[in-house]
């Protein structure tokens, strides 16, 4: 990936740990284990993983996480607040931390989800008002079903579950010209509405870290853990939605910040 936002080709390193995962669970189910070796070459990082298949006799562990693979979906239907139901924060959390020696944090106190959209809300302004973060931001959207069908990629308007107002909002916000004059008087709070309707939904929001840094390796364990948990989530009856852009933006502020403007790292690191 050569976007803005996949600084260093993190956010690629975690997909494919997504694909290893995915990978795991459905040679178990086919009678196989596969040995997965990650940057097997040291010399090349673009060769990322190595899979080995072998015949086994082990029973099928996690059937029911394979039976989400086919299902498993972004989805930012949003609802009333409803706690988790009993028991169902240490599943989301054995699935991480047992399976895959990652750490999943919960947050479901309302202070501390209203914190949360404190943080992504405006991280979602400055991608719309970044003049490198704005062109890929919109290259990205497919605005009707002929077009999604046409490019089979980016990111289906329809599954965004806008309203018709904030449809309009968002075209509006499409326009280069429009964002520039939006930063300039440091407006663009409607920018930050999305993020914020969906945790005023949530029931809870989760962060996942890993030992390691923001490194590939790290990121590659990440993405397995990542894949588990939506899995579960969604095996609960669960929507899943992950918001991981700021976080991206976090690892290249944490390395120097390269491309950013002073304004932008400066509201990064208030964030």
């Amino acid at each position: 990936s050569t976007v803005f936002l996949d600084y260093a080709g993190l956010a690629s390193y975690m997909s494919i740990g997504a694909v290893a995962e995915n990978i795991t669970l459905v040679a178990e189910q086919l009678g196989f284990a596969a040995e997965l070796t990650s940057f097997p070459n040291r010399a090349n990082p673009n060769e990322a993983l190595r899979v080995r298949f072998a015949p086994s006799s082990a029973p099928a562990r996690d059937t029911q996480l394979f039976e989400q693979i086919a299902t498993r979906l972004t989805n930012r239907k949003l609802g009333a607040r409803a706690p988790l139901a009993p028991g169902d924060a240490e599943r989301l959390r054995v699935v991480v931390e047992e399976e895959r020696r990652g750490r999943l944090r919960l947050l479901e106190e309302p202070r501390q989800l209203d914190d949360v959209a404190d943080i992504l809300g405006p991280g979602d302004r400055l991608r719309f008002v970044s003049k490198i973060m704005h062109p890929e931001l919109v290259s990205e959207i497919r605005w009707t079903p002929e077009e999604v069908e046409r490019t089979r990629d980016g990111l289906d308007v329809a599954t965004l579950e806008l309203t018709p107002v904030d449809l309009v909002g968002l075209r509006v916000a499409s326009s280069m010209g429009v964002m520039d004059l939006v930063n300039k008087v440091r407006g663009g709070r409607a920018l930050e509405r999305p993020s914020r309707k969906a945790i005023a939904a949530a029931s809870a929001v989760g962060v996942i870290t890993v030992a390691g840094g923001h490194t590939p390796q790290a990121m590659y364990d990440g993405g397995r853990a990542l894949q588990r948990l939506w899995l579960q989530a969604n095996a609960l009856g669960y929507a899943f939605q992950p918001m991981t852009g700021i976080v991206c933006l976090f690892w290249r502020l944490l390395d120097g910040g390269d491309g950013l403007r002073e304004d932008e790292k400066a509201t990064l690191k208030e964030l």
